[in-house]
């Protein structure tokens, strides 16, 4: 997962490209999620995700 979000910034030039990968892994990321809550993810993980997503990836999304 790391690695994925490391090649995103590598080619956010290409902006198309970084966005349609930014939505698409936040889709995964939240489907994920959701089957997982129960077992694998809990209430303080989903805060942590949802903080590192708004801080710098919204970030980057609204330039």
């Amino acid at each position: 997962m790391w690695f994925f979000f490391g090649f995103m910034l590598l080619v956010n030039d290409e902006v198309y490209f970084f966005k349609l990968c930014y939505v698409i892994s936040f889709i995964l990321m939240n489907i994920v999620g959701l089957f997982n809550y129960k077992t694998l993810f809990r209430e303080s993980m989903k805060e942590l995700l949802k903080n590192f997503f708004h801080n710098s990836l919204f970030n980057i999304w609204n330039q």
